[in-house]
């Protein structure tokens, strides 16, 4: 037992693996990492399970804990070993019988391993959670599979996801419909939430997503960086219609999807008109606001369509001035904001990156920027809209749409029907999550803070393979997320000291918060 169960956990179960494996046995639950910090609530945690598809493989019922995690145990364990069997022969021959058992037994492949053999992989910390590889350079990737693995509605859907087949991930074929592309995807991603859910170790390697996964029908190649938002919509995509072909219902597009109002507000009649756009993200301006907050009231401001680029009412048949507007005709669970830091010089021929200070709040209503709220705050009366079919150009990120089109097409007149509220009239969300890039346009790296709920709201810090806990303050947030400049402290070629005021070229791109009223709703 003390072998078994304290000192060499991981081998007993090893073993026992390989044997279940053998007799094709398979439980039929995962079991939740006993360092997860979540077991510091009470003994009662280490007994709970989750759920999980039948199709993932085996997995054992009983847990198999790296006690001795530090060189200083692993030494006192030798040392306890050493003083039991050293004046018990019975001692002895039952620590043989177990060495050879678990090392040098027909279920376990032989291996020529040195003496002072240094593992390429190591246990992770305690309190903390599983971190992934670096391919070379798949850090965007990284960045957003944390985010979206710490958010348990979606963690759960996807890891109890069945499969009809019972194809490893190993053994999908790569070149496949695109149907079966987008099966072979989510059960990648279920293998990878599953190795963050129960792996002991310090980080997963996900190399059968990096083979299978592509960008816009290439093969992703691991070593060249992509924009973080671009592979948040491809992998939201593919969760989605994953999902569908199994005949279950889509999980990313109700939790991240939202809608727009791209509305055309006459001023020289009563008449307005209304379509609808879906989308999964807002991209804000950073450039002409410092804060949040001014750059979301310039993005529902609108543009006067007057003179020559009147707006044509359909209902006076004439052109009239007119305001269009977009703003947010209902909100979602989770809301993702970016944050536009990149653009592309055209003068130049090179992209480019924006660094300029950006402050966004722990705490954000969404009121002012909604239908309702617009129109609040314009002192008219809600009436409800006969809405136009629902549109995809709305998809992915979102730009404000440009005043040069006027037309009505798909518009409805709504100047005699009520305005259609939101489904849920909370508007209040809490920052979840935010993805961080460092370096330059033409490169850097992605990185990711995230407020666990199942640590009592505690920050960490995901940077690919290390996983730390963060303390936010202002200071910390302000030097972390916000960019603009600091004061650098150094010594010139002369060895005088000086100080210099140099910009941030780490800070904020994804904002992921959380709906205030979505967390009582899951909670209960």
């Amino acid at each position: 037992q003390l072998l078994d169960e304290f000192i060499l956990p991981s081998s007993r179960t090893y073993v026992d693996l390989m044997r279940q494996k053998e007799n094709d046995f398979c439980d039929i639950h995962i079991q939740r990492s006993m360092t997860h910090s979540a077991i510091s609530r009470g003994v009662d945690e280490l007994d709970k399970t989750i759920p999980r598809s039948e199709t993932m493989g085996p997995m054992l019922s009983s847990r198999s804990i790296p006690v001795c995690g530090t060189s200083e145990s692993a030494k006192a364990a030798y040392n306890l070993i050493v003083a039991l069997c050293d004046s018990t022969p019975l001692n002895y021959r039952c620590l043989v019988e177990s060495l050879l058992e678990l090392f040098y037994s027909e279920v376990v492949p032989t291996m020529n391993i040195e003496w002072e053999y240094m593992p390429g992989y190591s246990i992770r910390s305690p309190n903390s959670y599983v971190g992934l590889k670096n391919g070379g350079a798949t850090c965007y990737m990284n960045s957003v599979f944390q985010q979206i693995f710490m958010i348990e509605p979606l963690r759960n859907v996807i890891i109890n996801a069945n499969f009809t087949d019972d194809i490893s991930v190993e053994e999908m074929d790569y070149s496949v419909s695109e149907e079966q592309y987008h099966v072979t995807i989510l059960k990648a991603v279920q293998s990878i939430f599953a190795h963050l859910l129960g792996s002991e170790m310090q980080f997963y390697s996900p190399k059968f997503f990096w083979k299978h996964f592509r960008f816009y029908g290439q093969a992703v190649n691991v070593r060249e960086q992509q924009d973080a938002l671009e592979f948040y919509n491809a992998l939201f995509d593919s969760i989605d219609e994953g999902l569908k072909k199994l005949g279950e219902p889509t999980i990313c597009a109700n939790l991240f999807g939202g809608m727009f109002a791209d509305q055309k507000i006459c001023k020289d009649c009563p008449h307005r008109y209304q379509r609808e756009e879906t989308f999964t993200s807002i991209s804000v301006d950073v450039r002409s606001h410092n804060n949040l907050l001014d750059s979301l009231k310039e993005y529902v401001k609108g543009d006067l369509l007057n003179n020559d680029n009147a707006y044509l009412c359909e209902e006076c048949n004439k052109k009239v001035t007119a305001v269009k507007r977009l703003c947010v005709a209902k909100l979602p669970p989770y809301l993702t904001i970016q944050l536009k830091r990149f653009d592309f010089d055209w003068e130049r021929d090179s992209p480019q990156k924006f660094n300029d200070y950006f402050e966004f709040p722990l705490d954000l209503d969404m009121m002012p920027f909604t239908v309702h709220g617009l129109a609040q705050a314009e002192g008219e009366t809600s009436k409800e809209l006969t809405h136009s079919p629902v549109t995809d150009s709305g998809r992915g990120t979102s730009e404000r749409v440009s005043p040069e089109t006027n037309d009505a097409c798909g518009a409805t007149d709504t100047s005699t029907s009520e305005v259609k509220l939101e489904d849920n009239n909370n508007t209040k969300y809490c920052l979840r999550g935010v993805i961080v890039h460092s370096g330059q346009a033409n490169g850097g790296h992605y990185y990711s803070f995230i407020r666990s709920e199942e640590d009592g709201g505690r920050w960490f810090k995901f940077d690919d393979t290390d996983v730390i806990e963060w303390h936010l303050n202002k200071e910390e947030m302000q030097n972390m997320w916000f960019g603009g400049e600091y004061i650098a402290e150094s010594f010139d070629n002369s060895n005088h000291y000086q100080k210099k005021r140099q910009k941030r070229w780490w800070n904020a791109y994804l904002l992921i918060y959380e709906k205030n009223d979505y967390l009582i709703f899951r909670d209960t």
